[in-house]
């Protein structure tokens, strides 16, 4: 992750079994560990993981614009896991894309940051790769 979104500023990251599962934090993240395959593990990983790429360097408010933090921590989720379980896709983003732009054609009208999903949503579809 280093690689591909910057290095990660603190001195440590650890991922600490225990919690209710899945819970980031500054410096650790502390799952269960209760995943049925190594695939779905790696995977709460990477997400759980990502979060402080976002939430504690970016200082993304959660509370304030939830989707932010969760869409770019889904995004590194999925670059990690295609990047560990490469699957044969032109774009392993093309279904979330997909489902995405449903969601907010759907929703846009009960959403109350509207205007910047779409500005999001277009930025994304311009620079993922193809």
């Amino acid at each position: 992750m280093n690689n591909h979104f910057g290095k990660y500023v603190y001195p440590i990251y650890a991922f600490i079994q225990g919690g209710d599962g899945g819970m980031e934090y500054g410096m650790c993240t502390m799952i269960l560990g209760e995943a049925k395959n190594i695939k779905d593990l790696m995977g709460l990983m990477a997400h759980e993981g990502s979060h402080s790429w976002y939430q504690q360097m970016l200082a993304t408010n959660e509370s304030v614009r939830p989707w932010m933090d969760e869409g770019f921590t889904s995004y590194a989720e999925g670059y990690t896991m295609y990047q560990l379980f490469p699957e044969q896709l032109p774009n392993p983003f093309v279904e979330r894309l997909e489902a995405y732009r449903k969601f907010v054609k759907k929703e846009l009208k009960n959403l109350q940051y509207g205007w910047e999903i779409i500005m999001i949503t277009e930025l994304l579809i311009r620079i993922l790769p193809m």
